[in-house]
């Protein structure tokens, strides 16, 4: 899972530019037992994408993504959502 997370992290959007894309901050941590893997990312230093990254007991073929975009400056309450729904994911069989 670790490699596919920052192999995914690395990538650069082939329909963007390098200048046009900034890789804001990416994370890796344990919050309530639940392991988060999160990158943050803008276009034009105005629009934000907040993602996190699945698999079902951390080794599965199937990588699992929750998106959200955001346009503005202070993206604190669109972090903290979308933290609040990445500790909510359940897998079900």
């Amino acid at each position: 899972m670790e490699y596919v997370f920052y192999s995914m992290v690395k990538a650069i959007p082939t329909n963007y530019e390098k200048e046009e894309y900034k890789l804001v901050d990416f994370d890796v941590n344990k919050v309530n037992n639940k392991l988060l893997r999160v990158k943050i990312n803008s276009y034009l230093g105005e629009f934000y994408n907040i993602r996190y990254y699945f698999m079902k007991d951390d080794y599965s073929k199937d990588l699992y993504e929750i998106k959200t975009a955001y346009l503005g400056d202070d993206i604190t309450r669109t972090c903290e959502f979308m933290k609040k729904t990445a500790l909510s994911v359940q897998f079900v069989d």
